[in-house]
C-alpha cells in the first residue's frame, strides 16, 4: 500500500467496498492528493481514520472535499482521537451506521462544508456544535436520526437552501427556533409526525416560512387538517408536495400562491375529494 501515500502519486478519487477485513484507515495511509473517499459495506470498520497508528504529524486527509460512508454497522466515530474533520471537506454524507456515535466535536467557521446528508443513524445524538457558523452550507438533511432530538445551539447558518427533516421532536424544535430566519431557504421538507400540528403554517404560534421558499414538502402529519392563510404569502412557491395528511381537507380561504406551479397530493383522502376533477370543492 505504500503507493497510496506516495508523493508521486496523483489519484484523487478512492472507493472501498465489501472489505470485511478493514478495521482503519491511518492518515499516513492516504493518498496526498485524494479528494473523494467512499467507503460502504465494510462491516468491521470502527473509526474512519485511526490517529493513534499514525507516528508523527501528518496531514494528508487536508485536501479531501467528498466523504461518503455507508451501511458501516460498526463505524462509532470518523476519526479516533481528534474527532477533527478535513477543513477542505464539501461534502459529507454518513448513511446506515447504526453504531455511529459522534461525527466531529464541533465544526469551524473557516470549513467549507456545503453539504451534509446524515442517514440512518440511530445512535447519533447531537449534531457538532458551530454549525450555524458554516456560512457555505447549502444543504442539510437529517433523516431517520432519532437520537438527535434537540436543535443545536445557535440554530441553523442562513445560507441554508435546502433543509430536510425526518423526526417530530426536531421538527418542533426547528420550529420554535424560526423557519423565517433561514432567509435563503429555497426547499424545505418535513416528515413529521407531529400531533400537535393542525394547520401548516402553524397559525396558533404564528410561524412564518422565509419568503424564498420555492418547493415545500409536508409528510406524515396525522392532524394537520388546513393550509393556513400564511401560506399565500409564499410569493416564490412553485411546488407544493403533500403525503399522508389524512384530515388534511382546507386550503387557504383565498387560495395558493399565484406562483405555484405543481401540487403532488397523496394519501391525503378528504383533501384528494375535495380536488375530484368537475365534483371536487377546489
Amino acid at each position: 500500500m505504500a503507493w497510496m501515500h506516495s508523493s508521486n502519486t496523483s489519484l484523487e478519487e478512492l472507493s472501498i467496498r465489501n472489505c470485511d477485513s478493514l478495521t482503519c484507515i491511518a492518515r499516513v495511509q492516504l493518498p496526498p492528493n485524494l479528494k473523494q473517499l467512499v467507503i460502504g459495506y465494510c462491516s468491521n470498520l470502527p473509526s474512519l481514520l485511526d490517529e493513534e497508528k499514525v507516528s508523527g504529524s501528518c496531514n494528508n486527509a487536508s485536501c479531501l472535499e467528498h466523504l461518503i460512508i455507508y451501511s458501516c454497522p460498526s463505524l462509532t466515530s470518523l476519526w479516533s482521537k481528534s474527532n477533527e474533520l478535513p477543513k477542505a471537506l464539501r461534502y459529507l454524507s454518513v448513511r446506515k451506521c447504526s453504531r455511529l456515535e459522534s461525527i466531529a466535536e464541533g465544526f469551524h467557521a473557516y470549513m467549507k462544508l456545503e453539504e451534509l446528508y446524515l442517514k440512518d443513524c440511530e445512535k447519533l445524538e447531537t449534531l457538532p456544535s458551530g454549525i450555524n457558523n458554516l456560512t457555505s452550507l447549502r444543504s442539510l438533511a437529517i433523516v431517520k436520526c432519532p437520537g438527535i432530538v434537540s436543535f443545536p445551539e445557535g440554530g441553523f447558518p442562513t445560507s441554508l437552501t435546502s433543509l430536510t427533516i425526518t423526526h417530530k421532536k426536531m421538527c418542533k424544535s426547528l420550529f420554535e427556533w424560526g423557519l423565517h430566519r433561514l432567509t435563503s431557504l429555497e426547499k424545505l421538507r418535513i416528515k413529521g409526525g407531529c400531533l400537535d400540528v393542525m394547520s401548516f403554517p402553524q397559525e396558533e404560534v404564528g410561524m412564518i416560512l422565509p419568503i424564498s421558499l420555492k418547493s415545500l414538502h409536508l409528510k406524515d402529519f396525522p392532524n394537520l387538517e388546513r393550509l393556513s392563510s400564511a401560506a399565500q404569502n409564499l410569493s416564490c412557491l412553485e411546488k407544493l408536495y403533500l403525503y399522508k395528511c389524512p384530515k388534511l381537507k382546507h386550503f387557504p380561504e383565498n387560495g395558493l400562491p399565484q406562483s405555484l406551479q405543481r401540487i403532488y397530493i397523496n394519501k391525503c383522502p378528504l383533501l384528494e375529494e375535495r380536488c375530484q376533477k368537475d365534483t371536487g370543492l377546489y
